[in-house]
């Protein structure tokens, strides 16, 4: 992976533990995740006009599951724990369960670095469920697992459905349907926007840009150096969340991301 690629995914992962940030600070996490769903798919929406992603509806149906189920999770575990604990057992999670799903379902031989890196991950997600269980944030150690889950489906539907469409007009599509689905199923009006707009367009817009930034990251590098590279931003959501038991989170979190980076090599 050249510099550039590299700086690219390491933009991409501090966008995404500032949004996540964002989130867990904001007053009505619900309603915030959803306008900025919304808010960032309408921006690529002009996209979706010049290339319709009408070869890939179906995968989109599907997706919109994931994706609004992804929503509601991500604020309930924000709800009941720090960020600290959550955000690395969300993003934890995905990469463990795709690999394992590999070995299990599709009876993938695993490498010498994939074993290592499903004990380093497997270890940092139980040494940061502890940590949660010390802290007693069961509950949301459980949400941020099912996110987890939310996040390998969404992953594995829209790792699908890429090559067959528009990356940025797939993506304004299931961004903007599905913040609009959280709103009418969480109930958010228009007094509830007033109150989460101004963190909300700031993360819309984060979650469009670390996107087009992985984008251009897969033009110069292979999508698993990418997307195990992006799991730095665990350790960087534990060093900006600023909370307790700093530095077992940050330990925890470190050998999520280096058990996701030995899962490319």
């Amino acid at each position: 992976m050249d510099g550039i690629a590299v700086a690219l995914v390491l933009g991409s992962a501090l966008m995404h533990a500032g949004w996540n940030l964002l989130h867990h600070r904001s007053e009505d996490r619900v309603a915030t995740i959803a306008f900025a769903y919304c808010f960032g798919g309408a921006v690529m929406l002009p996209a979706a006009f010049i290339n319709p992603p009408t070869d890939v509806i179906w995968w989109i149906m599907l997706t919109l599951v994931f994706h609004t189920s992804y929503q509601i999770l991500l604020a309930k575990a924000f709800d009941r724990g720090g960020l600290s604990i959550t955000y690395p057992i969300a993003r934890g999670v995905s990469p463990l369960l795709v690999t394992l799903g590999g070995w299990w379902w599709l009876d993938q031989k695993p490498s010498l670095s994939t074993a290592v890196g499903v004990l380093l991950i497997t270890a940092g997600l139980l040494s940061m469920a502890n940590l949660g269980r010390q802290l007693t944030q069961v509950t949301a150690v459980g949400f941020a697992a099912l996110t987890g889950l939310t996040i390998t489906g969404y992953s594995l539907v829209d790792a699908r459905a890429i090559p067959d469409s528009s990356p940025m007009a797939y993506f304004s599509v299931v961004a903007f349907i599905a913040g609009l689905i959280v709103m009418a199923v969480a109930g958010v009006r228009r007094e509830r926007i007033t109150k989460v707009w101004k963190p909300g367009i700031v993360i819309g817009m984060a979650q469009a840009g670390g996107y087009i930034l992985v984008l251009y990251a897969f033009q110069r590098a292979q999508a698993a150096q990418v997307a195990s590279l992006r799991q730095v931003s665990v350790v960087i959501g534990v060093l900006i969340a600023g909370e307790m038991a700093r530095r077992k989170a940050l330990t925890a979190a470190a050998l999520i991301a280096i058990g996701s980076f030995a899962l490319a090599t």
